[in-house]
Parts: structure tokens; C-alpha cells; sequence
């Protein structure tokens, strides 16, 4: 996670927004897509575009 000089952390403060069940879905598909990869997850629809200007 990346946290800013001031030690602030976006995605640990998104985290804990959620519920405990929805963490670990999020958990879950974070480490599915670390263990097969990212062209895997793009085929099986675990993630999406997020921005079409990306390239």
C-alpha cells in the first residue's frame, strides 16, 4: 500500500470504510489477482477498466 510522507494511507483508510464482509471479498480478489496475474483477472471479469484514457 502506498502511503504518503505524512503517513497517510488512502487505501487503509477505504479499507476500514467497509464492512468486515466486504474487506475480505476485497482481500480475496486482491490476492486472486496477485496469484494469477492480471491478464487472468481481465479475462475472468475480476476487474475492469477504471478510466478508457488509461493506456
Amino acid at each position: 500500500m502506498y502511503e504518503r510522507l505524512n503517513g497517510h494511507n488512502e487505501f487503509y483508510e477505504y479499507l476500514n470504510s467497509l464492512t468486515v464482509k466486504e474487506q475480505a471479498k476485497l482481500l480475496s480478489l486482491i490476492k486472486q489477482v496477485e496469484l494469477n496475474g492480471i491478464s487472468v483477472a481481465v479475462q475472468q471479469h475480476w476487474i475492469g477498466v477504471i478510466d478508457s484514457d488509461i493506456t
